[in-house]
């Protein structure tokens, strides 16, 4: 079936994707310090070959995108300080990279490393190209709302709070069906940061984050309606939102 085809440099590549990921899972998962170094010389070898390269469709690109992807760096189970080696064994060649910097972040905000996450996305930003990426921007947004959850008495970050919902709704008005994760973000950050913080919003600022937050969900339902993570942050909020609008204060005449 020539499942594993040689290669010119004597490696031997398995065509089939299943195959490789039941490699990973069972015989180089229990070994955790092989599969670091196994990550970590793979991503090298493609972030050599692949950080000059614009063509995302370029296969040596998409293996080096798919290696620093957070959700892969996650699911393969090595611990923080393993994965921040792997990354930071690629930096000589994509320091100047907002992507490589952008997973970075992504991965410390899963492990709830806020800080961390902020230096990162200030070295993404810093970046070509990066202080519009609204990739970026979504990341940032995300740190805001939490770090201001953490600490709800605290004007400085209740102000950054609302200035992070302001940026998503800029980023979902702009670039709407591209920008699903910004919908995502802004519905379950946002409500999650209001169920947690409302008690120390003046009462405009109370109901015009619901209605913001109410009015992306409609835009959501136009542009990206058949997103399932979409709709899974919309129904996982609806009786937080209905019980946060039932309990919204009253605006002054």
């Amino acid at each position: 079936m020539n499942l594993l085809v040689p290669t010119p440099e004597g490696w031997l590549r398995c065509r089939q994707r299943t195959i490789a990921d039941t490699v990973v899972a069972k015989v180089l998962k229990p070994k955790k310090r092989d599969l670091e170094q196994l990550v970590g010389r793979l991503l090298y070898f493609y972030a050599g070959r692949a950080a000059h390269i614009k063509d995302r469709n370029h296969i040596d690109r998409r293996a080096m995108i798919r290696l620093l992807n957070h959700d892969t760096m996650r699911t393969l189970g090595l611990n923080p300080e393993a994965v921040r080696r792997i990354y930071q064994g690629s930096h000589l060649f994509l320091g100047n990279d907002p992507h490589y910097w952008l997973q970075r972040a992504e991965y410390e905000i899963q492990m709830d490393h806020l800080d961390l996450a902020r230096n990162h996305l200030a070295a993404a930003r810093g970046c070509q190209g990066g202080e519009q990426d609204y990739f970026i921007r979504t990341a940032e947004s995300t740190v805001r709302l939490r770090s201001a959850r953490r600490d709800p008495a605290s004007l400085p970050l209740r102000q950054d709070a609302l200035k992070a919902l302001n940026d998503l709704d800029d980023v979902v008005r702009k670039h709407r069906g591209l920008a699903r994760n910004a919908f995502v973000v802004l519905i379950k950050e946002g409500v999650e940061w209001l169920q947690e913080c409302h008690g120390d919003l003046t009462p405009r600022e109370y109901r015009d984050a619901l209605d913001l937050i109410d009015d992306d969900i409609a835009l959501g339902q136009e542009c990206i309606a058949d997103i399932n993570q979409f709709q899974a942050a919309v129904h996982s909020t609806a009786v937080i939102r209905t019980r946060l609008r039932a309990t919204a204060p009253g605006i002054p005449l």
